[in-house]
């Protein structure tokens, strides 16, 4: 597993897990909207903490935890056998669990070995595996977070000054200069994946940065899988049909807005409608 890193050695120096303030960070966030910076400050917390992982120990794995000190946080000498007890959704998917404590395990009602495990350590094991869909903090909680192993992943890219600028600058936008659509109306799309399906949790799929989309029906038409996206009379948007080129997504819908799947016409297409949005529940 590399190098300890330095949360892992204070982990076992002291014996002690203590994830306090991301389950605070994690309570706020779940009544609702909060501001960038605090889901930054959630970001850098989760990035660094080391939480459980519930496993499928091998023989191996118990030998060594046998071998050591009652109550000590283990890490191993070699690699040694096991799997993730992953949580199914979804028919064939795969999440994998995590938990802040062990009384949020037990409050889950997950009974199963657990490992402590610092979060870069995952993400450098989980990008050598595709097994996996989804990373579900405290499943089963009122401290849940979930997302998309791509989402996951992305935690752990550093955005340059000019990307936050940029995003901040169009979070900017979208509180001010959103507009309520007057009647129903389509936007469109479309990617080479089927990434909107993949990542969408019993049906519905949720962006955690503004979610871009153009309302020319013939979009960017050569890409595989086309999401048609039903906005629906009252919905709010960020339009800029006629301020930007053809070649260029003209509708920017808010981060957290929810898109419910709907239709699938067939095997490349899909239908969403416009649902709850979050990021204006604060606007008074």
């Amino acid at each position: 597993m590399g190098e300890e890193s330095d949360t892992l050695k204070a982990i076992k120096k002291s014996g002690i897990l203590d994830n306090t303030y991301l389950e605070e960070l994690i309570g706020e966030m779940n009544q609702g909207w909060v501001e960038p910076s605090k889901q930054q400050e959630f970001v850098d917390e989760f990035k660094k903490s080391s939480l459980y992982l519930p496993v499928i120990m091998s023989d191996e794995m118990f030998d060594e935890i046998k071998s050591g000190e009652p109550g000590e946080i283990s890490s191993f000498s070699k690699e040694v056998g096991y799997d993730i007890n992953y949580l199914a959704y979804d028919g064939d998917k795969r999440a994998v669990p995590l938990f802040t404590s062990k009384e949020m395990m037990e409050r889950a009602g997950l009974e199963s070995s657990a490992i402590v495990l610092p979060m870069e350590h995952l993400r450098d094991m989980l990008e050598q595996s595709d097994r996996y869909s989804m990373v579900v903090v405290n499943p089963y909680t009122p401290l849940d977070v979930q997302m998309p192993i791509t989402s996951f992943f992305n935690l752990f890219r550093e955005r340059s000054d000019e990307e936050t600028e940029a995003l901040n600058q169009l979070l900017a936008l979208l509180k001010i200069h959103s507009i309520e659509v007057e009647e129903d109306m389509t936007a469109v799309f479309r990617l080479d994946q089927d990434i909107m399906k993949q990542q969408a949790i019993d049906g519905i799929f949720v962006a955690n940065i503004p979610f871009k989309a153009s309302s020319n029906p013939d979009f960017e038409k050569e890409l595989k899988y086309t999401n048609r996206i039903l906005i629906p009379k009252g919905t709010k948007i960020l339009y800029l049909r006629g301020m930007v080129p053809e070649n260029v997504f003209d509708t920017i819908i808010a981060p957290f807005t929810e898109f419910e799947l709907v239709e699938e016409p067939d095997e490349f297409t899909r239908v969403w409608k416009c649902g709850a949005q979050p990021f204006y529940d604060d606007d008074g």
